[in-house]
Protein backbone atom coordinates (compact mmCIF):
# COMPACT_ATOMS: atom_id res chain seq x y z
CA UNK A 1 0.00 0.00 0.00
CA UNK A 2 2.87 2.12 0.78
CA UNK A 3 4.29 1.74 -2.89
CA UNK A 4 1.53 2.67 -4.05
CA UNK A 5 1.19 5.58 -2.56
CA UNK A 6 4.51 6.81 -2.90
CA UNK A 7 3.72 5.83 -7.11
CA UNK A 8 0.64 8.90 -6.76
CA UNK A 9 3.17 11.63 -4.58
CA UNK A 10 5.27 10.75 -7.51
CA UNK A 11 3.37 11.28 -10.47
CA UNK A 12 1.95 14.54 -8.43
CA UNK A 13 4.66 16.11 -7.96
CA UNK A 14 5.94 15.13 -11.72
CA UNK A 15 3.09 16.70 -13.19
CA UNK A 16 2.79 19.48 -10.41
CA UNK A 17 6.66 20.62 -11.91
CA UNK A 18 6.14 20.62 -15.35
CA UNK A 19 6.97 24.02 -16.36
CA UNK A 20 4.92 26.01 -18.56
CA UNK A 21 6.42 27.14 -21.49
CA UNK A 22 6.20 31.19 -21.97
CA UNK A 23 4.24 32.44 -24.65
CA UNK A 24 7.82 33.47 -26.46
CA UNK A 25 8.72 30.04 -26.09
CA UNK A 26 5.44 28.44 -27.45
CA UNK A 27 5.26 30.98 -30.22
CA UNK A 28 9.06 29.95 -31.41
CA UNK A 29 7.32 26.01 -31.80
CA UNK A 30 5.72 24.73 -34.49
CA UNK A 31 2.21 23.88 -33.95
CA UNK A 32 2.89 19.95 -33.29
CA UNK A 33 5.27 21.38 -30.64
CA UNK A 34 3.52 23.37 -29.08
CA UNK A 35 0.58 20.54 -28.15
CA UNK A 36 2.43 18.20 -27.04
CA UNK A 37 3.82 20.80 -24.61
CA UNK A 38 0.87 22.30 -23.66
CA UNK A 39 -1.43 18.95 -23.87
CA UNK A 40 -3.44 18.54 -20.31
CA UNK A 41 -1.88 21.54 -18.38
CA UNK A 42 -4.47 23.27 -16.63
CA UNK A 43 -6.04 26.65 -17.84
CA UNK A 44 -4.68 28.07 -14.14
CA UNK A 45 -1.46 27.44 -14.84
CA UNK A 46 -1.66 28.88 -17.89
CA UNK A 47 -3.16 31.87 -17.23
CA UNK A 48 -0.73 31.97 -13.76
CA UNK A 49 1.91 31.81 -16.41
CA UNK A 50 1.31 33.63 -19.30
CA UNK A 51 -1.35 36.38 -17.75
CA UNK A 52 -4.95 37.13 -19.08
CA UNK A 53 -5.82 36.59 -22.96
CA UNK A 54 -6.38 39.20 -25.18
CA UNK A 55 -9.78 37.43 -26.36
CA UNK A 56 -11.30 34.23 -25.77
CA UNK A 57 -13.59 31.97 -28.30
CA UNK A 58 -16.99 32.59 -29.20
CA UNK A 59 -19.09 29.44 -28.53
CA UNK A 60 -15.69 26.91 -27.48
CA UNK A 61 -14.05 27.17 -24.36
CA UNK A 62 -11.11 28.37 -24.77
CA UNK A 63 -8.68 31.72 -24.88
CA UNK A 64 -6.91 33.79 -27.41
CA UNK A 65 -3.08 35.33 -26.61
CA UNK A 66 -1.00 37.40 -28.86
CA UNK A 67 2.95 36.70 -30.06
CA UNK A 68 4.52 39.21 -27.50
CA UNK A 69 6.43 40.24 -31.02
CA UNK A 70 4.07 40.42 -33.38
CA UNK A 71 0.64 41.05 -32.36
CA UNK A 72 -1.06 40.06 -35.53
CA UNK A 73 0.03 36.42 -34.94
CA UNK A 74 -2.36 34.68 -32.50
CA UNK A 75 -2.69 31.27 -30.52
CA UNK A 76 -6.13 29.54 -29.61
CA UNK A 77 -6.02 27.12 -26.63
CA UNK A 78 -8.65 24.84 -26.49
CA UNK A 79 -9.55 23.76 -22.98
CA UNK A 80 -11.78 20.50 -21.47
CA UNK A 81 -14.99 21.84 -20.04
CA UNK A 82 -15.15 18.84 -17.30
CA UNK A 83 -11.12 18.80 -16.44
CA UNK A 84 -10.18 22.73 -17.73
CA UNK A 85 -6.90 21.14 -18.91
CA UNK A 86 -5.65 22.18 -22.82
CA UNK A 87 -6.57 19.82 -25.38
CA UNK A 88 -5.61 21.64 -28.37
CA UNK A 89 -3.80 24.76 -29.57
CA UNK A 90 -3.88 26.64 -32.78
CA UNK A 91 -1.71 29.26 -34.54
CA UNK A 92 -3.83 31.48 -36.79
CA UNK A 93 -3.01 35.41 -37.65
CA UNK A 94 -5.50 38.04 -37.09
CA UNK A 95 -8.25 38.75 -39.52
CA UNK A 96 -7.91 42.47 -41.02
Amino acid sequence: MKKIISLFICLFLLTACMAVPSREKVFSMDEIQANKKLFNISRERILETWGQPQSFFSGLYGDIYEDPEDPDRLIGIQYDRDTDTVIGITFFDRQK
